[in-house]
């Protein structure tokens, strides 16, 4: 991975139509959700040609991750499929994201563990598993193997618009071991400025371009 410092903001549907010529200009990269559970976000094919064709005019290309929120209703083989089609058929050049999150319904972990190596096995290389500090220790703790993937952690502070000193990794990853935080997400205003049709915009920064191998 490319080491710096890096700022990027993640969008989906309820960002609606974003100007990336302005992402593009404030940010260093960025990430739209692409699928969830077995269908794909209905903004991202949008979100994804509009980049590539502000690429077509630059020298140093915008990058666009794609990330899936995975749905604990639906058969992990299925979301499998699903995403690693999406992988296949919008090619990034960043590492694909999970996004682990609390739902209606508790994770079947061995599932979620079997989508997690599906694609790693389907990338040649470990996805960023994105979630936040309590799914971490009510689900994740006990599975210690999770530490070897980058980490995109979620966790605010009270005011949305300024961040925490530094964001609460649980085990099984080291207190400071991971590769992006997010820290202000809905509520922080700072929608327009980033490109946002909608007022508020999920913010993070990095220390790295998770360029795939």
């Amino acid at each position: 991975m490319q080491s710096g410092l890096y700022r990027f903001c993640d969008v989906s549907k309820w960002q609606s139509d974003m100007d990336w010529t302005r992402a593009s200009r404030v940010l260093d990269f960025a990430y739209a959700k692409a699928s969830q559970g077995t269908y794909t976000d209905a903004q991202w094919l949008n979100n994804y040609n509009e980049v590539k064709h502000i690429n077509n005019t630059r020298a140093d290309k915008f990058l666009l991750g794609m990330y899936h929120y995975y749905d604990f209703a639906v058969s992990y083989s299925s979301q499998s499929d699903w995403f690693r089609n999406m992988i296949d058929s919008y090619p990034t050049g960043l590492l694909p994201a999970i996004d682990l999150e609390t739902q209606r319904i508790a994770p079947t972990m061995a599932h979620v563990l079997n989508f997690i190596a599906d694609i790693a096995d389907h990338i040649g290389a470990l996805p960023i598993i994105y979630t936040g500090p309590s799914f971490i220790m009510q689900y994740l703790a006990p599975y210690h193997e999770l530490s070897r993937y980058p980490l995109w952690i979620a966790q605010y502070a009270t005011d949305r618009r300024w961040p925490l000193a530094a964001p609460r990794i649980p085990l099984p990853w080291f207190p400071l071991d991971f590769w992006a935080w997010q820290f202000s997400a809905d509520g922080n205003g700072q929608g327009k400025f980033y490109g946002a049709q909608s007022t508020a915009i999920d913010l993070n920064v990095a220390w790295s371009i998770p360029r795939l191998p």
